[in-house]
């Protein structure tokens, strides 16, 4: 009789084996990944600490892998592949190879453990590691269905895991319940770089979102702490959004959590640049808590050009409002339409800059400007003039006489 593989782990180990196996999460302290260019693992090194201690997995793929009907053990593996599971603590292992075409479990005594122990490694293997996250998906779906591959899914304890899991289950033809499940795991992913990431695998793959699952998808969204990485992942979103008002404000909530000015005036000029849905009006009032005087000038430097409808002038001029510096705000003013502004708008924009910009050197350049570059000049001496009230410097009040 051989000696059983996880009894010999000590009773710590065993504890540890059986409760990785049963889905409970472990702290990854230790990884190596690497992938070929279609992106499947060809090596792997991962540890785990589970109740003190630690675990290895150890594996080389050099070909393709075949599991069995039940997804649950390997029926095939290339030569020269294997994989490896230790415990630190009692150097004990399990290692999976190919020995003349056959696959082979052994332990580090050279017995030949049970099939319910290795069904326990291999649970362990799935639930913690990416490795044959693509061939566990397909196996499952075929012999089991899509609920199956779901479940290994959700069983899923790290970020990688997880990730490989979701993009592997995205592949297929997801129904809305399936959608929201797999975006449920998405938003459990603490990483933002590896929540990005698989969103837009994700993505990639489900080409026709209903407006359920893209309100799932943007609500999940809002725990991502980076700013780079929301705004990066919300600025690859903005031409995939449907026409849908909901969405759309779904979308902005998750702008607003981008606490850094430059990183949403980043995202503003570049979503303002494709081709997408989003209304202008509610890329400023995204905006409007960005604190820095020179990035709100950037954000209506960089919509201007676009602002077409009375609610996006209107939206424009109130962002406007919230710029503190004289010398931003003069910038700003500078950079609106007027030739293509009409006449009510451009009045309105004259009695802005006259209320809000304090320097009358600032304003004496606003004022010229706007009379130089639109076409209402005429229809607008008297609010020019009215304007020009709010200048206490004989020298910059002629400077604008001159150019009405």
């Amino acid at each position: 009789m051989h000696i059983s593989l996880f009894k010999s782990f000590h009773l710590t180990s065993l504890a540890a084996v059986v409760f990785i196996a049963s889905g409970c999460s472990g702290v990854v302290s230790h990884q190596y990944i690497k992938t070929d260019s279609n992106g499947a693992i060809t090596e792997i090194k991962k540890n785990y600490q589970q109740f003190g201690d630690e675990y290895q997995v150890i594996a080389e793929i050099n070909g393709a892998i075949t599991l069995s009907s039940d997804a649950l053990t390997i029926a095939s593996m290339s030569e020269g592949s294997f994989v490896k599971i230790k415990h630190f603590k009692s150097d004990d292992f399990l290692m999976i190879s190919n020995k003349n075409g056959e696959v082979t479990y052994g332990d580090q005594r050279g017995n030949t453990p049970s099939k319910n122990e290795i069904e326990q490694f291999m649970t362990s293997v799935f639930d913690n590691t990416p490795l044959f996250a693509v061939e566990r998906t397909q196996t499952l779906i075929e012999q089991q269905g899509i609920p199956a591959a779901l479940n290994q899914m959700e069983s899923a304890n790290n970020d990688d895991t997880k990730s490989a899991y979701i993009t592997a289950i995205s592949a297929n033809n997801l129904d809305l319940l399936a959608q929201k499940r797999v975006l449920a795991v998405l938003a459990q992913i603490n990483s933002d770089y590896s929540q990005r990431v698989t969103v837009e695998r994700f993505l990639d793959k489900q080409k026709q979102l209903p407006e359920q699952a893209w309100l799932t998808l943007l609500r999940g969204l809002n725990g991502m702490s980076s700013d780079y990485e929301t705004r990066v992942l919300l600025s690859k979103l903005a031409p995939q959004l449907p026409n849908a008002q909901t969405i759309h404000q779904a979308y902005f909530d998750v702008s607003k959590t981008i606490d850094s000015d430059y990183e949403k005036f980043r995202l503003i000029s570049e979503i303002s640049s494709q081709s997408t849905h989003l209304s202008i009006a509610d890329m400023f009032t995204a905006s409007a808590d960005i604190g820095s005087d020179y990035e709100a000038y950037r954000v209506v430097n960089a919509l201007a050009s676009e602002v077409k409808t009375p609610d996006d002038f209107e939206a424009m001029l109130t962002f406007m409002q919230h710029i503190d510096s004289d010398y931003e705000m003069k910038r700003a003013f500078l950079s609106l339409p007027y030739q293509t502004m009409d006449r009510a708008t451009t009045a309105q924009s004259i009695e802005l800059a006259s209320k809000f910009i304090d320097s009358d050197y600032e304003l004496s350049k606003t004022l010229i400007h706007i009379c130089q570059k639109s076409p209402h000049k005429a229809q607008l001496t008297e609010t020019v003039k009215l304007a020009l009230q709010s200048i206490g410097s004989d020298s910059d009040r002629v400077k604008v006489y001159d150019v009405l």
